[in-house]
């Protein structure tokens, strides 16, 4: 089962770093977001800050 995540809630990989593996999947509205999520998650993408979730969308 996947988590629900909404922008402004916490980053759920608030500890990655440049080096660490992300999905990178874009945002399909062009605004430049990377999912910042594992590769091969389950469930929506996440774009995270380290803080905060900026943007979230479907796969």
């Amino acid at each position: 089962m996947s988590a629900h995540h909404r922008v402004h809630d916490p980053d759920p990989r608030p500890n990655r770093t440049d080096a660490t593996p992300c999905c990178e999947a874009t945002d399909p509205d062009g605004w430049g977001f990377i999912c910042t999520m594992e590769p091969d998650h389950d469930g929506d993408h996440v774009a995270g800050n380290g803080i905060s979730i900026s943007e979230v969308w479907p796969q």
